[in-house]
């Protein structure tokens, strides 16, 4: 496999712990550590430059986001940092932005007030911003869009949630397959391919990141040979299916 696949090693916070939900249920938790400061650092030791902090409180509840834990990953860990679960205000994300994060991931917002993600990439560049669709794949293959932590279901297609960022750069997108999340049956590489293709036209070259069903090494390259540029990985990694390093020499 030719190197250009971005590793993202995933830490989804949950009051404070680093968990994983299957399929999005938050009554389907397992529980890996409660330290993520010292999950982040292993994977900073191991390789990483990238890590993906997902605020499962806060995407659950906006109340209860856990801004403070969140600062105290990004200064302790040494890791680029893209992080987002419940920001629905640009004082939101800035406040994760001044604070050091890379990256603010916007999602549920993005849906419902665009505005606000617009007026986030005016003030801190696109770069700075990843736009996120949760999808659920039905069995005529068609993908509809999820918001609040994938506890309410819409009725859009992705092109139609990203409509009001027409003429806009997508620098990336992070999409997660719901059916495929903490079950590591293998990554949906059509939905992702077909993405590209129904993106393109509007927005040009989006630089889609992978999220939902990676168990090996295998689906690596499976990603790369398919010209996907980046994963994230959760609980492959957690539970040794994946070796972080090996990975991460791999790409």
């Amino acid at each position: 496999m030719s190197a250009g696949l971005s590793i993202y090693p995933a830490i989804d916070l949950l009051d404070g712990r680093c968990v994983r939900l299957r399929q999005g249920a938050f009554d389907a938790v397992t529980t890996y550590s409660d330290n993520p400061v010292a999950t982040a650092i292993g994977f900073r030791e191991a390789g990483a430059t990238f890590l993906h902090l997902v605020d499962l409180s806060g995407a659950r509840a906006p109340e209860a986001r856990q801004t403070s834990a969140i600062l105290d990953i990004v200064a302790q860990s040494g890791l680029r940092v893209q992080t987002g679960g419940g920001l629905r205000t640009v004082a939101d994300a800035a406040a994760l932005l001044d604070g050091g994060a890379d990256r603010v991931v916007v999602g549920s917002v993005a849906l419902e007030s665009p505005d606000i993600v617009l007026e986030l990439m005016d003030r801190f560049g696109q770069e700075r911003v990843t736009l996120a669709l949760d999808v659920r794949v039905d069995s005529d293959g068609r993908a509809t869009v999820a918001r609040h932590g994938w506890q309410s279901q819409t009725l859009l297609t992705p092109m139609e949630a990203l409509a009001p960022f027409a003429g806009r750069l997508l620098p990336r997108l992070l999409v997660t397959d719901i059916g495929r999340d903490g079950m590591m049956t293998g990554p949906n590489l059509g939905l992702y391919q077909a993405l590209e293709q129904e993106l393109s036209p509007t927005f040009g070259h989006v630089s889609l990141q992978v999220s939902g069903g990676v168990s090996g090494l295998e689906d690596l390259v499976a990603c790369r040979a398919a010209g996907l540029p980046s994963v994230i990985l959760g609980r492959a990694l957690y539970e040794g299916r994946i070796s972080l390093e090996e990975a991460l020499k791999l790409c």
